[in-house]
């Protein structure tokens, strides 16, 4: 039967080497780790008691994973190693990025992370070779106004990530890794460089989607959210054929719908309006009607009719 410390090294890393552990660091080593990957990234939810790791010029070689790192700490700590010098040190609620393919070694103590291994080459198509230096990519992410909903996607991920479908995984992977691409070029109080507008758009969805409940949320928000002009989140959504006024109206009736479904019926309309953002409930039904053909009484009588449920499968 393998110990906690040879599960990390042949299970939950096997593209790094760790040292071989003290009696103490092995009886201290209590190591879970969930991991989904799609196309261009993975992600990995970990907790370890003590870990000691490294990346060597042997191992790159062999197996020839050229990917960065990118996330943050829950709990504990980390330090990461190049050639003896200490290139990137987190605590709880940093971001730390670690270089697949550059030799180097991370310790940490009673840490949880949740991280994003993006491959190389879609990073340098995104964004190009010269932005992708790790020391500074942390703090990149870090002063970047996406920076916090990098956060709350990577939360959100480890909360809901296993109960999804493969498809639906796929997406909010995909999510992830394009609010990384926007922080590697977002950082301080801008721009720092040449974005390709349709990269904008997904990481506007997904502000959008976390913000809904509340009523102010409007354009000029998600614009100073992303580090970006109001003209340029518009030029954005136009790009898409769509407008981003009218992606949180329907991003709400949707929410509405989704909890006209779930909600019990003792649950007012209003109330579910206002969840949704949405104060004027007149406004509300009319725009709701338009969308989906019912108004938000006629769905929901239409939801808990006898004949629908015994007709449903």
């Amino acid at each position: 039967m393998k110990d906690a410390s040879e599960f990390w090294r042949e299970i939950a890393a096997t593209d790094l080497t760790s040292n071989d552990p003290t009696k103490e660091v092995r009886l201290a080593l209590r190591t879970t780790i969930f991991g989904q990957g799609w196309r261009c990234a993975e992600f990995f939810d970990t907790r370890a008691e003590t870990v000691s790791d490294m990346r060597n010029r042997h191992l790159i070689d062999a197996d020839g994973l050229d990917y960065l790192s990118v996330g943050f700490i829950v709990e504990g700590g980390r330090v990461s190693e190049n050639a003896g010098v200490t290139t990137d040190s987190a605590v709880a609620g940093q971001f730390f990025v670690f270089e697949g393919a550059r030799p180097g070694r991370f310790r940490s103590r009673r840490d949880r992370a949740l991280y994003l291994a993006i491959r190389r080459e879609h990073l340098v198509a995104a964004v190009g070779d010269a932005r992708l230096d790790a020391p500074l990519l942390a703090t990149r992410v870090a002063t970047s106004p996406v920076g916090p909903l990098i956060r709350e996607h990577l939360l959100s991920m480890a909360r809901h990530f296993a109960r999804l479908t493969p498809i639906q995984q796929a997406f909010i992977l995909n999510q992830a890794v394009d609010l990384v691409v926007l922080a590697i070029v977002t950082f301080g109080n801008g721009l720092a460089g040449n974005l390709p507008l349709s990269s904008l758009v997904e990481p506007a969805r997904t502000y959008i989607a976390q913000n809904l409940r509340d009523s102010s949320l409007n354009p000029e928000r998600v614009a100073k959210a992303l580090g970006i002009s109001r003209a340029t989140l518009y030029r954005a959504f136009r790009q898409q054929g769509g407008g981003i006024a009218q992606t949180i109206r329907d991003a709400r009736l949707e929410k509405a719908k989704e909890l006209l479904e779930s909600s019990p019926r003792d649950v007012s309309i209003s109330e579910i309006a206002l969840q949704c953002g949405i104060l004027d409930t007149v406004n509300f039904s009319r725009q709701f009607r338009r969308r989906f053909g019912l108004s938000p009484t006629d769905h929901r009588l239409e939801r808990f009719s006898p004949t629908r449920r015994v007709n449903e499968p």
